[in-house]
């Protein structure tokens, strides 16, 4: 082999391994941004779920209150008349 063909395979490994170092890098980059966002998604879905039961625990309690105060809004219109100047 000659040192010509020693340079030219020298180069086209070099050329070689700084596509290979780019993509590497490019793979990382965009893996780490999903697990930034999977992340982020993970703490929505948990605020969610917490929300839903919340929900779910307060919507029994706003049946029964509103079913016990039947007249509350018979009760409650004539006083709001009256304290309006």
């Amino acid at each position: 082999m000659s040192e010509a063909d020693l340079e030219t395979a020298r180069q086209e490994f070099e050329t070689r391994l700084a596509a290979a170092d780019r993509k590497v890098y490019a793979l990382s980059k965009e893996r780490d941004a999903l697990r930034r966002g999977n992340e982020k998604l993970g703490a929505v879905q948990d605020l969610l779920k917490e929300k839903d039961d919340m929900i779910t625990q307060a919507r029994p309690r706003a049946l029964s209150f509103s079913l016990s105060h039947p007249q509350t809004p018979s009760t409650i219109d004539p006083l709001w008349r009256q304290r309006r100047p």
